[in-house]
C-alpha cells in the first residue's frame, strides 16, 4: 500500500502545472495599456500633464489595475477584467472623492447611451464626447467588444468607429494620443 501511495504522489508531483486561468488571448488584449502614462487635460494648450497614471497587470495576469493621481488631489483606482462568461471587458473605477463608475466602455460609443450619464461636479458625458470629437479626437469601439453584443456601425454615435484590437495597438505605437475615462 505504501508503494502505491508513493507512486501516486510521484505521478502528481511530475504532472505539468495547468496553464494560468487567464492565459487565453482574450485576457491579453489590453496588456498594451500597462505602464506609466502622463495624462493631459483636454483643451489645455500648455502641453503639461495634469495627472499621472500607472497600469499594472496583477492577480496572475487576470486584472489590470490603474492607479491615477491628478495634480488637484483627485486620486482614483480602477480594476479592469475580461469576463469570460459574458465575453466582455469590465472596469470598476473608484476615487478619493466617493465616485464609483462601472464601465463597459463599448456602450459609450452607441447612440443615446452617454446622453443621460452625468455626475455632479463633472460635465455630462455626452458633452465630453462631443468636445473630443469636435477637437479632432476619435472614439474607437473594439470589435472584440462590439461583436458579442450585436453592436454594428449603424448603432454608433456620429464620428465613432469600430476598430480591431491590433489596429488600436498599431495606432498607439504610431503615436496616436490615448484618452481614457
Amino acid at each position: 500500500m505504501a508503494a502505491a501511495v508513493s507512486l501516486v504522489a510521484a505521478i502528481v508531483a511530475a504532472a505539468p502545472d495547468p496553464p494560468p486561468e487567464c492565459s487565453a488571448p482574450e485576457y491579453r488584449r489590453l496588456d498594451f495599456w500597462a505602464g506609466d502614462w502622463d495624462a493631459f487635460e483636454e483643451g489645455d494648450k500648455t502641453g503639461k500633464p495634469n495627472a499621472r497614471c500607472r497600469v499594472d497587470v496583477i492577480l496572475g495576469g487576470c486584472v489590470l489595475r490603474e492607479q491615477y493621481q491628478q495634480d488637484d488631489g483627485l486620486v482614483g483606482q480602477s480594476f479592469t477584467i475580461y469576463d469570460a462568461a459574458r465575453r466582455v471587458w469590465h472596469q470598476s473605477w473608484v476615487t478619493n472623492r466617493g465616485l464609483l463608475l462601472t464601465i463597459e466602455g463599448v456602450w459609450l460609443a452607441t447612440k443615446g447611451y452617454a446622453d443621460t450619464i452625468h455626475h455632479e461636479g463633472l460635465p455630462p458625458l455626452r458633452e465630453v464626447l462631443d468636445s473630443l470629437l469636435a477637437n479632432g479626437g476619435q472614439v474607437w469601439a473594439c470589435s472584440a467588444c462590439t461583436k458579442p453584443r450585436g453592436i454594428t456601425e449603424e448603432d454608433m454615435i456620429e464620428g465613432a468607429m469600430i476598430i480591431s484590437a491590433p489596429d488600436v495597438v498599431a495606432e498607439l505605437v504610431g503615436g496616436a494620443p490615448l484618452y481614457t475615462c
